[in-house]
């Protein structure tokens, strides 16, 4: 992610091995088959961006979410069993972060 030249944030992420039998553990993925990972940089400060990040986590409390706030950036990730529930899950997460602004129609269930 870019902000005019400047590089924001970036992320390298790969998969080894047997990617649907590896990924036992809590730091692989712990079973679930779909995830997602959401960056949000918006104007808010750090501390705003943070009270969102514990909105979310306590909107999902039982859900596999994990979310992060610093440098004014918000990334929150996402498990889930199946691409719908994944999807699921996502849709109130990215409503949130557009405020007033409707989601597009495609992302409808």
């Amino acid at each position: 992610m870019t902000k005019g030249d400047l590089l924001v944030h970036a992320e390298d992420t790969r998969f080894d091995g047997n990617p649907l039998g590896d990924f036992g553990s809590v730091a692989l993925l712990d079973g679930a088959r779909c995830f997602a990972s959401v960056l949000y940089i918006g104007p808010q400060s750090d501390e705003e961006l943070e009270a969102i990040a514990n909105t979310i986590r306590g909107d999902f409390t039982g859900h596999q979410i994990g979310t992060s706030a610093f440098n004014g950036k918000l990334v929150i990730r996402i498990l889930a069993a199946t691409s719908y529930e994944l999807r699921a899950q996502l849709i109130p997460v990215i409503d949130r972060l557009r405020g007033e602004k409707p989601l597009p129609r495609v992302w409808n269930l």
